[in-house]
C-alpha cells in the first residue's frame, strides 16, 4: 500500500461507515424535530443544540425505531434535508409567480411561469407535478428566523395607534425652532 492509499484509508476510518436513512427513519426524525420545536427546545439563536439532539432527540428516535443513529448520522441527514428544503424555498423566494398550495401540497404557478423556470432548470420538472408532504415540516425546521408578531402592529384598520399628519407649516416651525437665530448665524459664517 502506497502513502496515498494509506492516507485515504485512514481518512475513511476516521469518518466511519455510511448509514443510509430509511424513509421511516427520516420521517420520524422530522416528526420529532417538529414536536421539539413546538415544545421550545430551540436555543435563543433558533437552533437545536448538540446536547438536546444527543440527550433527547436521538434517544427518542433510536428507541422508537430500534436503530442506533449517532450525532454524526443526524448531521448528515440534516445536511441532506437542508439541501432539499433550500431547493423548495428558493423556488418560492426567488422565482416570481410561484406559490404554495397547502391543501394539495404542491408548488403553484401559471403555465408561462413554469415554462420560463423550467427553461433554466430542466432537472426540476418534478416540482411542477409532485406533491411535497414534508415542505411545511422542513420549513418549520429550517426557518429559524420567524416573526412572532410581538411588539408589532399592522397598518390596516385594526390598529389603535394614533397617527398624525405633519403639514408644511409644522415642518417650517420645527426648523425655525431647531435652527433659531443664533444657530443660523453660525451656519452663515
Amino acid at each position: 500500500m502506497d502513502a496515498g492509499e494509506e492516507s485515504h484509508t485512514k481518512a475513511k476510518a476516521k469518518k466511519g461507515p455510511y448509514h443510509a436513512w430509511t424513509y421511516e427513519e427520516s420521517q420520524e426524525l422530522q416528526a420529532i424535530l417538529v414536536e421539539a420545536i413546538k415544545q421550545g427546545w430551540r436555543d435563543k439563536n433558533g437552533s437545536i443544540s448538540k446536547t438536546t439532539v444527543e440527550k433527547k432527540i436521538l434517544p427518542m428516535l433510536n428507541k422508537k425505531l430500534k436503530c442506533n443513529k449517532t450525532y454524526i448520522n443526524y448531521l448528515n441527514r440534516m445536511k441532506s434535508l437542508r439541501r432539499e428544503y433550500k431547493l423548495y424555498s428558493e423556488l418560492l423566494r426567488f422565482s416570481s409567480g410561484f406559490g404554495w398550495d397547502p391543501i394539495r401540497k404542491q408548488f403553484t404557478a401559471p403555465d408561462d411561469v413554469w415554462a420560463a423556470y423550467l427553461l433554466g432548470h430542466p432537472k426540476h420538472e418534478n416540482l411542477r407535478t409532485s406533491t411535497f408532504e414534508d415542505f411545511e415540516d422542513l420549513q418549520l425546521i429550517f426557518e429559524t428566523v420567524i416573526a412572532k408578531g410581538n411588539n408589532t402592529f399592522g397598518l390596516g384598520g385594526d390598529s389603535n395607534v394614533e397617527t398624525f399628519e405633519v403639514e408644511d407649516d409644522d415642518l417650517q416651525a420645527r426648523d425655525d425652532l431647531l435652527l433659531g437665530p443664533s444657530l443660523l448665524f453660525y451656519f452663515i459664517l
